[in-house]
């Protein structure tokens, strides 16, 4: 156990081509052991944000971007990011990997105040997925003046397999043991 830690920290920290930015206080980046990093960027502006990484979990050719404050990035067991995005924007967002999914390539944004994007263990996402909670701008209406589009949860239950290009939108619910066709627009539940 102890000859496994020494190599994940190797290769995540001198082979790996990663690189941490962090500007703000009270921010933390919390991985168990064995947890390795290739090619990866965390760029934090912001406080009091949180990252935990649980042990077994790898990320490669992976952005983590934390625009704002008090949000909090969580990744399971054995998670495998292989390429792609998280965004965390505003304030008090929440995005939570569960064990043992592995992700080829997504785009997953949560971007308005305490937005969450939910997503279950054993979940399998393939190429080109983009999972966005908000619209990450504002529609309003001209008669009363007032923004119509805010953002709403994501939840993708329990070994869910989304295919290739998926769309998956604000409000959507997953439920488990569900597939999701290559190409589709989730809109609803």
């Amino acid at each position: 156990a102890l000859l496994m830690r020494v190599i994940s920290k190797f290769y995540s920290y001198v082979l790996g081509k990663n690189r941490i930015r962090i500007q703000g206080h009270g921010n933390k980046i919390h991985t168990e052991p064995n947890v390795i990093f290739y090619s990866t960027k965390i760029i934090i502006n912001g406080n009091n944000n949180i990252i935990e990484i649980d042990d077994g979990s790898r990320l490669s050719n992976t952005c983590i971007y934390i625009n704002g404050s008090e949000h909090h990035l969580k990744l399971g067991k054995d998670v495998m990011y292989r390429q792609g995005t998280l965004l965390l924007e505003d304030i008090g967002c929440v995005i939570n990997i569960g064990d043992g999914t592995t992700i080829e390539d997504a785009y997953i944004a949560a971007t308005e105040e305490n937005g969450k994007i939910l997503i279950g263990k054993d979940c399998m996402f393939g190429h080109n997925i983009n999972i966005r909670n908000g619209d990450s701008h504002s529609i309003i209406n001209l008669k009363t003046e007032k923004r119509i589009n805010f953002s709403k949860d994501i939840v993708v239950g329990d070994h869910v397999w989304l295919g290739a290009f998926n769309q998956i939108l604000k409000g959507v619910k997953i439920g488990d043991n569900s597939v999701v066709g290559i190409s589709s627009v989730v809109t609803g539940e």
